[in-house]
């Protein structure tokens, strides 16, 4: 069965690292209350570094272009579109989608 992707920069709740921890914790909270009992993965992890955005094989570039500056935070969501035909918004917010 085909899999889709979704992923999302942000900037917002990050600075220091117990702040970008609370952040991907409550983005991950988020995230399952929205996905259960659907076929979903998350990855939500902190960008410190350029090196940090390499390591995740992502385009320094475009990232930077997307959040303006370090630390940034990023999350994707993979997902089979069958089990998810509506999008669902986090409090009215949309991340900046890149795929």
């Amino acid at each position: 069965m085909p899999t889709a992707s979704r992923e999302y920069i942000t900037v917002h709740g990050t600075g220091e690292p117990v702040d970008n921890q609370r952040t991907l914790w409550a983005i991950s909270d988020a995230l399952a209350l929205i996905t259960r009992g659907k076929r979903v993965g998350v990855l939500a992890l902190g960008l410190r570094t350029a090196a940090d955005i390499e390591n995740e094989n992502l385009d320094v570039e475009q990232v930077m272009g997307i959040a303006g500056r370090l630390p940034a935070l990023f999350v994707n969501v993979t997902f089979r579109p069958r089990s998810c035909r509506k999008p669902t918004l986090l409090n009215g917010r949309r991340g900046s989608n890149f795929t």
